[in-house]
């Protein structure tokens, strides 16, 4: 069974790519009421200015839909036109 996102939730997981301080502890994706998914960070421990500890959340760009390919608008599986009456894939 598919994980089914629900509007305003978010599971974040631990930022396995974390190499600078300022960089979020966790990220994800989050579902929004009109209908898009957006990318989420978030500091459980943030320190403010103040000194209080609190939680930092921030929404960020938003998310590509999940069927479309990084590039859409190239076939990957096609040969070129002047390409396609080669046997091999050897020229010599």
């Amino acid at each position: 069974m598919a994980y089914e996102p629900k509007v305003g939730e978010s599971y974040p997981q631990p930022n396995k790519f974390k190499k600078e301080e300022w960089q979020a502890t966790h990220k994800g994706k989050i579902l929004l009421p009109d209908g898009k998914t957006y990318y989420l960070d978030v500091w459980p421990k943030y320190i403010s200015k103040n000194g209080n500890e609190m939680v930092k959340v921030k929404i960020g760009k938003e998310c590509p839909p999940d069927n479309q390919a990084a590039r859409p608008n190239v076939d990957t599986f096609s040969q070129p036109e002047g390409f396609k009456d080669l046997k091999d894939d050897i020229p010599f």
